[in-house]
């Protein structure tokens, strides 16, 4: 029997063969959801959205000349009455007429048409009321969803990093392995120990505690991404986890995009000019009105005593009516105050968003130019972690290093790579978030 005189060469080749041969170990294949995928589905799946679009068009319809008061009302009216009285009439002549049940019957039929001409303006202030609902539930839709493109991204970003987790951890589980069996050779050919053995198996078991944690964390973020997107929970889904950092504007530029775009601020001017709207149609009882009127009547009677056997008359007639109340029955003058403090109460809250807008993108700036350079500090620092590895292997081929010592280099590589997996997946959250803020998401 002929034994291997370099035991070292050995052990060394079966790391090599169990670490490498687990990092390429085929894995179970999945279904794979795009981002766009998942916010599509989202926003088809979306009670809030629907009822939202819904509202919109409830807006749509409401904006018409019929509810803005620019159309004429046209009615018609009929009656018809019959009576029977008992009858004594003295003329003045002497002439005397009596007549007992005597019946006297009287037809009417009309049709009328109104229109205001004029109202103090407050139709006018109908029509922007009208038009501004319907900006305001467009407004509203594309808020909700903004926001669930964000949730959407924030959700599908967390999966990857999450999943990129568990490969690095895999990584460090296979090392671990490949170092208890390669502990478990020596110890059986004699040139290791139980403490070895025992030290691979404490660490093997950390890293797989590890993983069972994180395993559950991938299983909570799909389920927090299934539900965000209403489908349901059972649904077993993989992100692609390749994460791209796009070029983000210099943060003048981001506040001004802000300022123009973000929904809430948006809103809040909506409400400002509703504000305004109502103050016209206030001060509408400041000025006169005038309406037009036409009406066609047809009116017949008979009476069986009086001077007139019967009567009918028929045809067209028209007015003019000028009315102004010189007392409304208002209390026009605090009316006016009131929606002016709302007025600038609004005005103070656009101040209010506004500030928070550029606090916030500042915030978020000064975090993501920190991270950006901890990047590439970490980048770097990958580099010489893995000529370290590279250089523990030589030496470990060489017998001039255990393999705890190989071991301690090449996790150090690997927490230099989760590392720089949290803070890429950190600066693309600012990113999703910065976005949001300037109504810039894409959907």
């Amino acid at each position: 029997m002929v034994r291997n005189k370099n035991p070292h060469a050995t052990a060394h080749l079966m790391f090599i063969l169990l670490f490498w041969g687990g990092l390429f170990t085929p894995l179970k294949s999945q279904t794979d959801l795009t981002l766009r995928e998942a916010i599509e589905i989202g926003i088809k799946n979306n009670f809030q959205i629907q009822i939202l679009q819904a509202n919109e068009q409830i807006a749509e319809n409401n904006n018409n000349p019929a509810n803005a008061e620019l159309l004429p009302t046209v009615s018609t009216t009929g009656s018809y009455s019959f009576s029977s009285n008992n009858t004594d009439q003295q003329f003045f002549n002497g002439d005397s007429r009596s007549a007992s049940g005597a019946g006297s019957r009287n037809a009417r039929a009309s049709v009328d048409a109104s229109w205001m001409i004029f109202d103090g303006f407050r139709r006018e202030a109908l029509q922007e009321a009208l038009q501004l609902e319907i900006e305001r539930t467009s407004e509203e839709t594309k808020a909700e969803i903004l926001s669930l493109v964000e949730q959407i991204n924030i959700a599908y970003y967390q999966i990857g990093q999450i999943q990129e987790q568990i490969r690095l951890t895999n990584r460090s589980i296979d090392l671990n392995q490949a170092i208890l069996n390669l502990a478990l050779q020596k110890q059986r050919i004699g040139t290791g120990s139980e403490s070895e053995v025992l030290q691979a198996r404490s660490q093997l078991n950390g890293d797989s505690i590890l993983l069972i944690g994180q395993q559950g964390d991938l299983k909570s973020a799909k389920n927090s991404l299934n539900r965000i997107i209403n489908q349901p929970l059972d649904i077993d889904i993989s992100v692609l986890d390749t994460v791209i950092l796009d070029v983000l504007p210099n943060k003048e530029e981001m506040i001004q995009e802000a300022l123009s775009r973000n929904p809430d601020l948006i809103l809040a001017k909506l409400d400002q000019l509703n504000t305004a709207v109502q103050i016209k149609s206030i001060k509408s009882v400041l000025y006169p009105k005038l309406s037009l009127g036409a009406s066609y009547v047809y009116n017949f009677s008979r009476a069986e005593v009086g001077f007139l056997l019967s009567n009918q008359t028929y045809g067209p007639s028209t007015q003019l009516t000028l009315n102004y109340d010189i007392f409304s029955g208002r209390n026009l003058k605090k009316e006016l105050q009131n929606v002016d403090l709302i007025q600038d109460n609004l005005v103070k809250n656009q101040q209010r968003i506004s500030w928070e807008i550029e606090s916030q993108i500042s915030e978020y700036y000064i975090n993501y130019y920190n991270l950006a350079d901890l990047r590439d500090a970490e980048s770097r620092n990958i580099e010489i972690a893995e000529k370290n590895s590279l250089l523990a292997n030589e030496l470990y081929r060489q017998g001039r290093i255990t393999s705890f010592e190989v071991r301690e280099a090449v996790l150090r590589e690997i927490q230099a790579r989760n590392r720089l997996v949290l803070n890429t997946y950190q600066m693309k959250f600012i990113e999703i978030q910065l976005k949001a803020i300037a109504g810039i998401l894409d959907a």
